[in-house]
């Protein structure tokens, strides 16, 4: 007869079945192979899962210690065991509780407390989420109870969710969260949440452009954490300090320092938990890719985020669809993109955020164009241009000109593509377009000057200006 399951195998397999969940999925949110649980929950298992590995897996379903205890105790009860007397079985139930006592309980118990001091923070943040900073101190100096580490990281994390589309309100919500951090009584967890809060200060810096003060930010708040994590022994970290990493690889890509990003992220990766730090680690590196014009690497990168993420996680698994389409497009595969569109949209419904609703129609166009649905990637692109030239957001619009121009170059229509130079004035002189990309854009006027342009030209000048956007030492003359 078949050696019968362990006791936490077999518990494992019952929090599966209760929460009706697979293992399959439970590799994913654990960023392991789906093999790896199967060794666990099949009829001859492989590995005998350990207490601690239980407790961690079921968490990551939000399955607290209770239900694992009561699934301990089914499982005891289950097989074998079953045949035991009710001394043994007592005996057997008690030996597993003192292990859970002795080796687990106190760090479930501060985990616990984790958790509810988060929940916490996420209940005061949907109720104050339209309100001002200064509506949020007012609330805080009145009630100085619901001051907390939590609050500051929620409101550095959201800082970073709203920056993409709102650049002033993230930096009026990392403002906050540093005002936050300075009201935490205790001063070894105010350290923590300083430093954590400069980090996504310096992170608002990077998106609205200015990167000095955001190098300045995101150096004190490394430093910062380099003291706290010298003292983490008799202070425990309560913060993600792979995080301040990886905002520090996503401001060494805005200097367009990539083989710098991509060394702090190799960094981040091997401190990052298992699940959505690592997840959102893979993402940055795979947008470093993309920027290096590595687009199989970075779809690789980006299928491995996608397993990471949580379901809730839905603004970065709208990110992460996002740039694998992208990518999936450089690589000349945009009927593989349209099938990955419905997904997309969906998500983007969800999140609602008006640039992201830009994107998603440039997007749209280029798997248009791609496919050959000529007429509709004009009108989508049409669109996009001018919002971005409304928005004055100078070089994307230059790269949707670009494309639009490609486009009517392939219908014949050579007086929209001058008439487009036209429109494209403000784009030559605009700050933020570098030398290099001007010396491309003067090539493109010049050529439909002479009516020399052509459609490879196009194709070329495109792919030429995403590289050279964050690698301004890339010269144009050498991709020809």
């Amino acid at each position: 007869m078949p050696p019968f399951p362990p006791v936490t195998n077999r518990a494992l397999s019952i929090l599966l079945a209760g929460a009706h969940r697979t293992g399959t999925e439970l590799a994913a949110r654990a960023g392991l192979k789906p093999g790896t649980i199967s060794a666990y929950t099949s009829g001859r298992p492989k590995k005998v899962l350990s207490m601690d590995n239980l407790f961690r897996f079921a968490a990551l379903f939000g399955i607290k210690p209770p239900a694992v205890l009561e699934a301990l105790l089914l499982a005891s009860h289950l097989g074998p065991d079953a045949e035991m007397g009710r001394a043994a079985l007592i005996a057997k139930l008690g030996r597993l509780t003192q292990e859970l006592v002795e080796a687990r309980l106190p760090q479930l118990l501060h985990e616990s407390r984790l958790r509810e001091d988060r929940r916490r923070a996420s209940e005061l943040w949907k109720g104050l989420s339209d309100c001002s900073a200064q509506d949020w101190r007012t609330v805080l100096t009145e009630m100085p109870k619901l001051v907390s580490w939590a609050v500051c990281e929620r409101l550095a994390e959201q800082s970073a969710d709203t920056a993409s589309d709102d650049a002033d309100r993230a930096l009026e919500l990392a403002e906050l969260a540093l005002w936050v951090a300075g009201q935490v009584k205790d001063e070894a967890l105010r350290r923590q949440c300083e430093a954590y809060a400069r980090g996504f200060l310096g992170n608002t810096r990077r998106v609205r452009s200015e990167l000095r003060i955001a190098e300045e930010e995101i150096d004190t708040a490394r430093r910062l954490w380099q003291e706290c994590e010298a003292g983490a022994a008799s202070h425990p970290l309560l913060l993600d300090g792979s995080r301040l990493l990886d905002l520090q690889a996503s401001l060494r890509i805005a200097q367009r320092r990539l083989a710098e990003a991509r060394g702090l992220l190799a960094q981040a990766a091997a401190q990052a938990a298992p699940g959505l730090p690592l997840g959102r680690v893979l993402i940055i590196d795979a947008y470093a890719l993309e920027l290096m014009g590595a687009y199989g690497g970075a779809v690789e990168l980006l299928r491995r985020a996608s397993r990471l993420l949580p379901e809730n996680e839905v603004r970065l698994r709208c990110v992460v669809r996002f740039n694998w389409m992208v990518n999936l497009c450089h690589l000349g595969a945009a009927a593989e993109a349209g099938r990955m569109l419905p997904g997309l949209r969906t998500l983007a419904a969800r999140i609602g955020y008006g640039l992201d609703q830009v994107r998603l129609r440039w997007l749209e166009g280029r798997i248009d164009a791609g496919t050959g649905q000529t007429q509709r990637a004009v009108e989508a692109l049409s669109s996009v241009r001018a919002q971005f030239a409304d928005k004055q957001i100078r070089y994307d619009e230059a790269l949707v000109s670009l494309e639009l121009a490609g486009l009517y170059l392939q219908q014949g229509r050579t007086e929209d593509v001058k008439r487009l130079v036209r429109l494209m004035a403000p784009v030559f002189e605009a700050e933020g377009v570098h030398e290099e990309a001007q010396k491309a854009l003067g090539l493109f006027r010049r050529a439909v000057e002479l009516e020399a342009l052509t459609l490879e030209m196009v194709r070329r000048l495109v792919a030429y200006l995403y590289r050279v956007q964050h690698n301004p030492d890339l010269r144009f003359e050498e991709t020809l």
